[in-house]
């Protein structure tokens, strides 16, 4: 598994520095999909516009830590990308919880962008503790 990490990651070339950025555009997109798009079609997805806001108001804050850790962060930043890492894997389970707490109102299409969601922030909490961990990888 070490092996694809390390072909994506030289790929896109990421490093420590600016796996920062990459984490703040999702959670803005994540913020913009949840606190705009599925509260517009709430009927259509099926979750409260209250739960929405409340798990769209986390990735404003990761938006905002990403931000100040890319700037403010030295080159190689490996508590602050753990943190962040682990502050993703905290809102996959929460988001979790709030799906199963609102199963019976989610419609099929919100159950859907609910696991892709999950699995993609899952994937990038992932890939930012590979990074945090190898001490291989350029550093900024």
């Amino acid at each position: 598994m070490d092996k694809v990490w390390k072909k994506v990651l030289n790929y896109l070339n990421v490093n420590r520095k600016n796996i920062f950025l990459l984490d703040g555009i999702g959670a803005l997109l994540s913020a913009f999909f949840l606190g705009i798009v599925l509260v517009k079609y709430e009927s259509f997805f099926g979750m409260p516009k209250q739960t929405l806001y409340l798990l769209a108001s986390i990735p404003m804050i990761f938006a905002i830590y990403d931000t100040l850790a890319y700037f403010l962060v030295k080159e190689k930043g490996r508590i602050a990308l753990k943190l962040i890492s682990f502050a993703n894997l905290g809102y996959c389970a929460f988001s979790v919880f709030k799906v199963l707490e609102n199963a019976e109102s989610l419609t099929i299409w919100g159950a859907a962008y609910f696991i892709i969601e999950i699995l993609l922030v899952a994937s990038i909490a992932q890939l930012e503790l590979n990074i945090s961990y190898n001490k291989t990888l350029p550093s900024s």
